[in-house]
């Protein structure tokens, strides 16, 4: 489009073009190949067969070099895949910079072939507004993604997860979707809910963020609470409070107990003594809180539906599980008044456990209970900022019920806390580790995957396949399966609500690449 008055062509600054390719309606698209090749059913003439065959050696020939020249792995095939459809894909650019304006795959086809409806339909701007996260490799389309765009479109959630298996590009394009959440006008902040491989600390830090980290003198209490948000009253803001440190310290005692979190009568004893606690100070620490418990305090205490004895009796079980966080090998992180301040204001928040040894199964799974307590202070201040919530390692958040219930919990609130969580796991048959069939833990896990409003998903081993189709049930189809199968390191299946389907590959530059990915180690 041409600006000014006389529609005369501009003599200074600069013009803006996009880039646009036709549009074929989504089931012509699935049988067309990955050069574009339209294939050979519908021609009935010799002549055609033949200038098909030709046409269909120099597609190859073209792709065979422009593969070579990108250093691009093409879409695997294979003899079991013939005959069944897959959604298309085009070359895709490499990765570490960016062409602009892909490469248009040749093809040849007459309009009916093509099943146009007008003789040329022209694509515009992706339906989802957001920062530009990379392009379409199925039409070449700008993709452009914010966490809410997908409610602003059609009310789907907003939360999310992300799969793939090892070198399959997921962190990277997690790590570009996050950091360009957090510029303007967007200005999201974002908290990693645990850094076991200390990988988000150099993006945080690049991003003007902060890296909470414990031990070696750093406490972060996690039974501290943000400050009472103005439009809350005293009485709801006292039991907000109470509630979340309950959970906490249930988290806590799950973790250190392999799963099992409070039963009921737990559940009272550990209530009566945080409310006595909250009475005492104005600050309870759970070393004060296992004082108190080994105290002459279950002797005296009253608890409605159980025996003195049966008190006294949960009151020292509780002891010796808190113990181990103030006297016994886990201490020294999570016990005492923070010593660590958490900036409400940074725009990435990174709480890094890469200091926990990789054997260290137990001491990490708690970091992940206390720091998921951290996360709760900044969601439940009700500040106005709007959060993207990333669980990096969502295997181990998913091994623990009480984890499992407060993720779940932090979906269904989304709206009221501004929260939008996104969990990143290797692969579906994952879970199955994680809890028996059957199990209320399994059927909570089941529900934050398929209640997630986006799923993108990267490469899968066959059984993962499995496992996903097990899961999903049929709004996984048998043309995204068949994608998935197929896909290539660093190109994903965005599954957006139940409209939005696209394979994407994150664009980025050098510097960011560099910064961004995880692999660099992985080739000896």
């Amino acid at each position: 489009m041409i600006r000014g008055r006389k529609r005369k062509p501009l003599n200074s600054g600069t013009y803006g073009c996009v880039p646009v390719r036709p549009v074929l309606p989504v089931r012509t698209l699935a049988a067309i190949d990955a050069d574009g090749v339209v294939g050979s059913a519908g021609i009935t003439t010799r002549s055609g067969r033949r200038l098909h065959r030709k046409a269909m050696r120099a597609a190859e020939r073209e792709r065979l070099s422009w593969d070579s020249e990108l250093g691009q792995q093409a879409p695997k095939t294979s003899e079991d895949t013939e005959g069944r459809e897959r959604l298309p894909m085009t070359t895709s650019t490499n990765m570490g910079w960016v062409r602009y304006a892909p490469k248009i795959p040749w093809h040849m086809a007459s309009v009916s072939e093509s099943g146009m409806l007008s003789p040329l339909g022209v694509s515009g701007w992706p339906r989802l507004e957001g920062p530009v996260i990379g392009h379409s490799v199925i039409n070449g389309n700008v993709w452009r993604f914010d966490a809410w765009s997908p409610y602003r479109y059609d009310g789907t959630s907003v939360n999310g997860w992300i799969i793939g298996t090892m070198g399959s590009g997921k962190s990277t394009l997690l790590k570009a979707f996050t950091t360009r959440e957090t510029t303007s006008p967007w200005n999201r902040q974002v908290l990693i809910e645990g850094d076991p491989k200390g990988e988000w600390a150099a993006v945080a830090l690049a991003n003007g963020g902060q890296v909470v980290e414990v031990g070696n003198g750093r406490y972060l209490n996690p039974l501290d609470v943000a400050e009472k948000p103005a439009a809350v009253t005293d009485e709801d803001w006292a039991s907000t409070v109470f509630g979340l440190r309950v959970g906490a310290l249930e988290s806590i005692a799950s973790v250190l107990r392999k799963g099992r979190v409070f039963d009921p009568g737990e559940r009272a004893v550990v209530s009566a003594a945080l409310a006595e606690l909250q009475r005492r100070t104005a600050v309870p620490t759970v070393a004060g809180l296992t004082d108190l418990l080994d105290s002459e305090w279950k002797q005296r205490v009253t608890v409605r539906g159980m025996q003195r004895s049966q008190v006294e009796r949960t009151a020292s079980d509780l002891t010796i599980i808190y113990n181990t966080l103030v006297e016994g090998d886990l201490k020294g992180g999570f016990e005492r008044e923070s010593t660590v301040d958490l900036d409400p204001s940074a725009p990435m928040i990174v709480f890094n456990t890469g200091s926990v040894g990789s054997g260290e199964d137990l001491r990490k799974r708690l970091y992940n209970a206390c720091m998921n307590s951290a996360v709760d202070r900044l969601c439940y201040s009700h500040d106005g900022r709007f959060r993207i919530i990333v669980a990096e390692e969502g295997y181990e958040l998913l091994q623990d019920p009480a984890l499992v219930k407060a993720w779940q919990k932090r979906m269904r609130l989304c709206g009221d806390l501004g929260t939008s969580s996104w969990m990143l796991m290797h692969e579906l048959q994952d879970i199955e580790k994680f809890a028996p069939e059957g199990s209320d833990h399994l059927k909570q896990i089941k529900s934050i995957l398929t209640l997630s409003g986006v799923q993108i998903i990267y490469s899968q081993s066959p059984a993962s396949l499995k496992a996903m189709g097990s899961i999903l049930g049929d709004d996984l189809s048998e043309t995204e399966l068949l994608t998935i199968e197929q896909l290539p390191a660093h190109w994903g299946l965005w599954r957006v609500g139940k409209q939005i389907r696209d394979v994407v590959q994150a664009d980025m530059g050098r510097e960011a690449f560099q910064l961004f990915r995880t692999d660099a180690n992985r080739a000896g």
